[in-house]
């Protein structure tokens, strides 16, 4: 089997009929790059080409897209070019910023002009050198193994091949290429990695580079089991109310902190804020956040949800009478008459000589009392009421009542009717049902 078919057959492996797919090449110009294009070619796949002409190497940098520009208009082959602004991506992580900027480009580039998949040049030089950068970061499974073959629209079909096989490819078969002398300087990280650490690993030990691949597919097949294992996690420990996640701490066992951050990672949390949640010295009520989520902790579980900008307490809406009402994301059906069948815990069932209308619904407010048909109407504030029966402040502060134009508290979704309105309190009985979305 020649390179080119070996190539091909890496590329059915990573994408369904991939004659009838349409790729985005992003081609720097260098020896990976052009190789890459070359298989294309050679393959009869489908693809055009992107180029990011980062400004970084003054004359050199405009060249190298000359250089793809003219490959493409060479080949009949669709090109699309983006130039990098500095000016925002300077400020934090240049590196990460630039990273982040490229692939908006190429995701834009393949929205708009119908292409279905992103196709980058990295081999395995690439991943081994990100696996022993990320083992100096303390990365865990997920960094060691980085750099996948596939990741939502982008492939990566070249992780088969090594830059030195590569290399010869293109010597062989008269593949032209730039030089970019930026990868011959020790200012970044990826270089030091590449140019010191990896040939004194070489030294050391002839089989090395062999090694550090069979270590990668050993991690990756180590990483299936892992994915297998959170997944029985999620269905034993972890339960979706509403719009709160509960999470059975107690149940995650030994490691429960890296069991934890396998659960919440995708959500911005990291390894360093799943053990902060879980010590001893983390007071039950405290909450824990990422740029989207966060965390309460409570004595037997843990509470999530999604950070919200909204103020519950100022969401309320009006009834004069039956129907059908939208509040927040929520849906009210107000029934009038009796009822046999089962309503759910979702339902109050009124009954009173006179419920004074309009009757509000909303979210329960600091000081609110309420008459409870457990307590036999003894009055007790609301918030000791969801107390004794084990609510968290969050489940508190979700928690919706049912109000007369008196401004006396009928009764509690979830829980109970107040006492002077119980369904066996008279003649008259009004459902109100309350629906999740």
């Amino acid at each position: 089997m020649t390179i080119v078919e070996n190539f091909v057959q890496n590329i059915h492996t990573l994408v369904k009929s991939p004659n009838e797919k349409k790729f985005l090449l992003a081609i720097s110009g260098g020896v990976d790059s052009m190789v890459l294009a070359d298989f294309f070619l050679k393959g009869d796949l489908l693809h055009g080409v992107a180029h990011v002409n980062h400004k970084l190497r003054q004359c050199a940098s405009d060249e190298d897209a000359n250089f793809v520009r003219s490959y493409a208009d060479e080949k009949g082959l669709e090109y699309f070019e983006f130039s990098m602004d500095w000016t925002n991506i300077l400020k934090g992580n240049k590196q990460e910023n630039a990273r982040v900027a490229r692939y908006n480009f190429f995701q834009k580039v393949l929205n708009e002009n119908g292409y279905d998949y992103i196709v980058t040049a990295h081999h395995i030089d690439d991943r081994i050198e990100n696996m022993l950068m990320n083992m100096m970061r303390c990365s865990g499974l997920t960094g060691l193994t980085g750099m996948r073959d596939t990741h939502t629209n982008i492939i990566r079909p070249l992780t088969k091949f090594s830059k030195e096989i590569l290399l010869q490819y293109a010597n062989a078969n008269g593949v032209t290429f730039r030089h970019d002398a930026s990868n011959d300087s020790d200012v970044y990280m990826r270089n030091k990695v590449r140019h010191n650490l990896v040939p004194m690993i070489h030294s050391l030990e002839d089989r090395a580079k062999f090694g550090l691949e069979k270590t990668l597919h050993h991690l990756e097949a180590e990483k299936i089991l892992v994915q297998e294992y959170i997944a029985w996690l999620y269905v034993n420990c972890v339960k979706s109310n509403a719009n709160i996640v509960e999470i059975d701490h107690l149940c995650l066992g030994k490691n429960a902190d890296t069991k934890l951050f396998y659960i919440l990672k995708d959500l911005g949390f990291n390894f360093e804020q799943c053990i902060d949640i879980l010590s001893k010295t983390t007071s039950s009520g405290a909450v824990i956040r990422s740029n989207t989520h966060e965390v309460l902790k409570s004595e037997l579980k843990l509470f999530l949800r999604k950070i919200s900008n909204g103020h519950l307490e100022n969401l309320s809406l009006d009834i004069l009478g039956e129907g059908q009402f939208t509040f927040g994301s929520k849906t009210i059906i107000v029934r009038q008459g009796y009822y046999t069948e089962e309503m759910g815990v979702n339902t109050l069932l009124l009954g009173a000589r006179e419920i004074h209308f309009p009757l509000t619904v909303r979210y329960k407010k600091d000081g609110d009392t309420f008459r409870p048909r457990s307590l036999k109407g003894k009055s007790k504030t609301l918030k000791a009421y969801l107390t004794d029966r084990k609510q968290n402040r969050w489940q508190k502060e979700s928690t919706i009542v049912v109000e007369d134009s008196l401004g006396q508290i009928l009764g509690v979704f979830g829980f109970e009717a107040s006492f002077e309105y119980t369904e066996n309190s008279s003649e008259t009985r009004l459902a109100i049902t309350i629906i999740d979305e």
